[in-house]
């Protein structure tokens, strides 16, 4: 028997109304581990304006897992930015690995030259990212 396949699709932003209410609390736990920077609300404008891209993990019709990137251009390299990342409790292994191989895929056909972000330091060697230090937040 064959192991089934997880589909990793963007979400064009006229189907956020059905794709949100699934998403939006993986992100909220998502945002926990970073800076107080964006709301889902911001995030979510940010989507439906194209600035930021949904991408979502599709296994036997139910999301399990997303992840929003964008394109940002800097003098010297052209990033496909991971910003948030999440899914499903005990269900990344089913959908991380092809959503990195996607997302390396769509950044290369957006011009980019590195695929980056912020993440768990067991992505490091587990999708062959570099570490190039830590983020730091201080209270001001």
């Amino acid at each position: 028997m064959s192991e089934k396949k997880v589909e990793i699709v963007p979400c064009h932003p006229d189907h956020l109304p059905v794709v949100w209410p699934i998403v939006e609390p993986w992100l909220v736990k998502a945002l926990t581990y970073g800076p107080d920077l964006y709301g889902p609300e911001d995030i979510k404008e940010r989507i439906a304006e194209k600035l930021f891209v949904l991408w979502i993990a599709i296994l036997d019709g139910e999301i399990i897992g997303f992840c929003i990137v964008s394109v940002v251009k800097y003098p010297r390299a052209t990033v496909g930015d991971v910003h948030w990342t999440g899914g499903a409790q005990h269900k990344g292994r089913l959908w991380l690995g092809e959503m990195f191989e996607v997302l390396k895929s769509w950044a290369r056909n957006s011009g980019c030259t590195k695929l980056g972000g912020g993440g768990r330091r067991g992505w490091i060697e587990k999708f062959g990212f570099k570490e190039h230090g830590v983020m730091f937040e201080m209270e001001l």
